[in-house]
């Protein structure tokens, strides 16, 4: 049986940010290995520039799984990779 660590409300706000940054300079990292402005990116995916910005910014916001997947799919990536950051 597999045993998780409980994790205070501190704790859950650290790690929500810090994926929230991770999942931001992911996004931006494989925009510019595109080739792609925040603008192109948001009109192929359907996405707000606004909400591009937001996202690649130091202070990330809350993203639906299914702004993630029109991100991908912009991208010509799954779903999968575009959340594969370490």
């Amino acid at each position: 049986m597999v045993k998780y660590e409980v994790l205070d409300e501190n704790q859950l706000m650290s790690l929500q940010i810090e994926i929230g940054i991770k999942l931001g300079n992911r996004i931006k990292e494989l925009r510019k290995k595109n080739n792609l402005t925040q603008e192109s990116l948001a009109e192929r995916s359907n996405v707000s520039v606004k909400h591009i910005q937001r996202l690649e910014s130091k202070t990330p916001c809350g993203v639906r799984l299914v702004t993630l997947y029109q991100l991908a799919q912009a991208l010509d990536i799954s779903l999968s990779k575009l959340v594969n950051f370490k």
